[in-house]
């Protein structure tokens, strides 16, 4: 073929492939799940062709035509629905950064010409949204969700359908940054909002009820801590009905119902919580692959529920198997290796390994000092570790380094609540403990 003719039936083939691929809302079922992983080489294979069609086209015009300025042809919608379309297959199979790079593309173009407050371009900078988030770019995800929440309070109103869901999409960036009451706010409104409008059984409905569980759950209270399983049972069953069982979107709230489980530490609870966790990562490995960034995350919650029913050995291994592969792919500095190193910390505290353990904590608890957006150093992920670091400290006879990590959790907690949170409590429990011993050491000591 000539190099004209290869353009040709590039673009039919690409248009031919973006025909199968629905947007959102629709090609949500789990049989279209299963479309986009398959559609993923032909999507590569495609894209790569095109882009090798356009720079030999762009260098035999170069080469004719040296003395003039190259303008090159435009960003219309055709191209721009195909990127969009594209952009979803890849983000689904966790490939974050390609679908980072089509989704700019299409939403600087359509903000250039549209606005916000054109619905097509909302859509889009939700879709980037969610897709830096995955890469840990969580306070762009925010700056993002919130122009768009912005938006359709202006254009559409506070009790709009888009703007609920949106408020939606706003509260769970929030749950990430450690923003926990604005995010609760957020989406109790939302909850509120969507069984107004549509019931409690539509699916952006569950979606609400499932990320306000998963917030209260993080309060630590026996009443919150009640009610995130009320709402989490209340979505994992609404979700199955609506849904399917085996549905990605399903399979999260049965994961946020299991950690809820563990954050309870109810063995009962628990016991469901693992046959419910070794569905989710059989599923996820079948429908995702054993290297998706899901199915890591499943494997790493499978752990945390073993660790909880005491098989430590068992949750060190499935932990360690994730955390290489993650960071291998993501980075060591991405927000979710460090939490699952930290869980691996907490393992080794379990062990009694205090001399392995004490360099590990350190060191990420300071890469969440860098590394996490939100609050930073007062990012609740970190105040836990912090407060891990205090126990090891104790356990290895380092005072000053106990007392000093663990003032420093306490102040974190002082700002980012207004009332004091129930860890912060257990810490001075902790504290007063600690220094009961030291002065029952001490009298022992003059008494001798």
């Amino acid at each position: 073929m000539s190099i004209i003719e290869q353009c040709v039936w590039s673009e039919a083939a690409a248009v031919l492939l973006s025909s199968c691929i629905l947007l959102p809302p629709l090609g949500n079922t789990t049989e279209e799940e299963l479309v986009l992983k398959y559609l993923l080489p032909h999507v590569e294979f495609v894209s790569k062709c095109r882009h090798s069609i356009e720079q030999r086209m762009r260098d035999r015009r170069m080469a004719r035509m040296k003395p003039w300025p190259l303008f090159e042809g435009g960003f219309n919608k055709e191209k721009a629905l195909i990127y969009a379309k594209f952009s979803i297959v890849h983000a689904h199979n966790g490939r974050w950064e390609e679908a980072k790079r089509l989704q700019t593309a299409v939403r600087d173009v359509t903000l250039q010409f549209l606005g916000l407050e054109h619905a097509s371009t909302r859509r889009i900078t939700l879709a980037l949204s969610h897709t830096v988030q995955m890469l840990a770019e969580v306070d762009y995800a925010a700056e993002l969700t919130k122009e768009v929440h912005n938006a359709c309070n202006a254009h559409l109103g506070d009790q709009n359908h888009e703007t609920l869901t949106t408020k939606c999409a706003l509260g769970e960036i929030r749950y990430q940054q450690g923003r926990h009451s604005e995010s609760k706010e957020l989406l109790e409104k939302a909850v509120i909002g969507l069984t107004e409008l549509f019931g409690s059984l539509h699916q952006d409905t569950l979606n609400a009820v499932d990320y306000l569980g998963r917030t209260l759950a993080i309060f630590y209270t026996e009443k919150s801590l009640s009610r995130a399983r009320e709402l989490h049972l209340q979505a994992v069953n609404g979700m199955r009905a609506v849904r399917g069982r085996h549905h990605l979107r399903t399979l999260e709230a049965c994961e946020n119902l299991c950690a809820t489980a563990v954050k309870s530490g109810n063995l009962n609870h628990l016991k469901e919580a693992k046959d419910m966790m070794d569905e989710v990562v059989a599923v996820r490995k079948e429908k995702l692959g054993k290297e998706h960034g899901l199915t890591l995350l499943s494997m790493v919650n499978l752990s945390c529920v073993k660790s909880g029913l005491g098989d430590l050995e068992g949750a060190e291994g499935l932990l360690q198997r994730a955390l290489e592969i993650a960071e291998r792919d993501l980075g060591r500095d991405h927000h979710a290796c460090l939490w699952g190193r930290y869980l691996l910390g907490k393992i080794w505290m379990k062990q009694k390994k205090w001399g392995k353990v004490e360099p590990f904590m350190v060191d990420v608890t300071h890469r969440q000092m860098r590394m996490l957006q939100g609050l930073g150093r007062h990012h609740p992920d970190r105040l836990d570790g912090l407060i891990d670091l205090a126990t090891v400290y104790h356990a290895l006879g380092k005072f000053e380094d106990r007392d000093r990590v663990a003032h420093e959790a306490l102040e974190g907690f002082g700002k980012i609540h207004g009332s004091e949170h129930p860890i912060a409590r257990r810490l001075k429990a902790d504290m007063k403990i600690w220094e009961d011993e030291e002065n029952t050491e001490t009298e022992e000591v003059i008494r001798s």
